[in-house]
């Protein structure tokens, strides 16, 4: 695991509980810098290596030769999911920074009933409720890289 993205995230979390910086784009507030949730929000590697790896791309879904154009392999997962626009629902962007009721990513692993399409992963969204718990925690925090 690479320590540099681990210390970012870790550091954009950390803080004196005053409250973090309202997204422009979104009108959401991130949780307070300094709460449980940042404090012990998992690095984008953690969540790659952990979630996203053998769920999205070794499942055979969202690799190099995805004809939908979802690249999950690490090179380019972080950037195919960040204020990305989801390319099924118009409208609709697969990450937003502390926003993770927002995010689609979050909508279609949860299958919420405004979703396009199946739930992630496919077909029956069976994702295990603390890897969605800990997808959320990244997003809330600021889905460092």
């Amino acid at each position: 695991m690479r320590l540099g993205p681990l210390l970012t995230a870790l550091a954009a979390c950390s803080g004196t509980g005053t409250g973090g910086p309202t997204d422009s784009e979104t009108g959401t507030t991130p949780p307070e810098t300094g709460t449980s949730v940042c404090t012990s929000a998992p690095s984008f590697d953690t969540v790659y290596t952990s979630i996203l790896e053998p769920s999205c791309e070794l499942s055979g879904c969202h690799t190099s030769t995805d004809v939908n154009g979802m690249n999950l392999t690490e090179a380019t997962a972080y950037d195919a999911l960040v204020n990305v626009a989801a390319q099924d629902a118009p409208g609709e962007t697969l990450v937003i920074p502390g926003d993770p009721d927002g995010s689609y990513v979050v909508k279609k692993l949860e299958d919420a009933p405004d979703i396009v399409g199946d739930p992630m992963p496919w077909p029956f969204g069976n994702q295990p409720v603390g890897d969605i718990a800990e997808i959320r925690d990244w997003i809330a925090c600021g889905a460092n890289p």
